[in-house]
């Protein structure tokens, strides 16, 4: 790319090449989104048998993330739970981290505590 743009250098065309080829690639690298990705919305179906104690999320690449992770933060935050359960997976992007699979999820869900545990 360096030699091409040396040689082209000479005509007013190159240097108009090389930033918009730049401007084109800046733009895909900089595109960010905010997609669902999963979701798992079901709750226990007797709901006489727990108690809802709120809402939880964690954030992180997809390696450090998965159900343990976010019940630790909900154990954390409310001792008595049990389960988390109604978990939404988002994901945030960039163009090229969709391509390659890799980025940051955001897990959230609703921390239960089970009555005859």
């Amino acid at each position: 790319m360096i030699i091409f743009a040396k040689k082209s250098m000479k005509s007013g065309r190159g240097i108009l090449a090389v930033m918009g080829l730049s401007l084109v690639l800046g733009l895909f690298a900089s595109c960010v989104s905010n997609t669902p990705d999963h979701d798992g919305t079901n709750f226990p179906a007797d709901s006489s048998t727990y108690t809802i104690l709120g809402r939880v999320s964690i954030g992180g690449t997809s390696k450090a993330n998965g159900y343990i992770k976010l019940l630790e933060e909900a154990q954390r935050k409310y001792p008595e739970c049990d389960d988390v359960v109604n978990i939404i997976v988002d994901a945030h992007q960039t163009f090229f981290q969709r391509l390659f699979r890799t980025g940051n999820y955001n897990l959230s869900g609703i921390a239960i505590d089970y009555k005859d545990m």
